[in-house]
């Protein structure tokens, strides 16, 4: 994996649950078919008595229920099984440093969920290339990667962050993706808000 680094693994989400809360890593790849107990309620357990670890769950495929229900749990990201080793030293990377990491597979789901949920009012304050850039951002790319990924300039992706922060009522890009992925929650926008200047990655 990366220099330093020290990898174990578990059979089942019971030998888990042991070697884990005995020792526990900063961050813990969970596939979703281990056998033993539900991986979900596995995730619960650690996170019931290790609040700070961060778990990323390894999925076959991602669907609604598997996706809620891990993040429910306590689970910050979700990636495929085939993911390639480089972006996943990443999303481990990210996962230490307290962003959520996601594969396009569960950016997907988790839009679809935005939309057609609870948060559908919020959704509806964006554009459509605003809610492109949100989901550029919940899949932890740079302003520069946004600017490739949506062939924009990148004063037009600092122009639509300052107005996706005050639509949603926060201040940053962490604060956006938490507020995505219910894990905070902010004033609601003001109707006036003033547009913030000086954006960076």
């Amino acid at each position: 994996m990366s220099a330093g680094w020290v990898l174990e693994s578990y059979a089942t989400t019971e030998q888990a649950l042991r070697q884990i809360s005995r020792k526990p890593p900063p961050v813990v790849l969970m596939g979703t078919c281990l056998g033993g107990i539900s991986v979900t309620e596995c995730v619960w357990r650690l996170m019931s008595v290790l609040p700070d670890l961060r778990v990323i769950m390894l999925a076959v495929r991602v669907d609604v229920e598997t996706f809620l229900e891990s993040f429910d749990a306590g689970a910050c990201g979700m990636l495929m099984r085939t993911t390639e080793q480089e972006q996943l030293v990443r999303a481990i990377q990210d996962a230490v440093q307290g962003y959520p990491a996601m594969c396009p597979e569960a950016v997907s789901v988790l839009m679809n969920c935005f939309l057609a949920g609870r948060k559908q009012r919020t959704a509806a304050l964006l554009t459509v290339r605003e809610r492109e850039v949100v989901a550029c951002l919940l899949a932890g790319k740079t302003d520069k990667e946004i600017v490739e990924k949506l062939h924009i300039g990148m004063g037009t992706v600092h122009a639509h962050l300052s107005n996706i922060y005050p639509k949603l009522g926060v201040h940053s890009r962490e604060q956006a993706i938490e507020k995505f992925l219910g894990l905070t929650n902010f004033a609601k926008p003001a109707a006036d808000t003033p547009s913030l200047k000086g954006l960076g990655p």
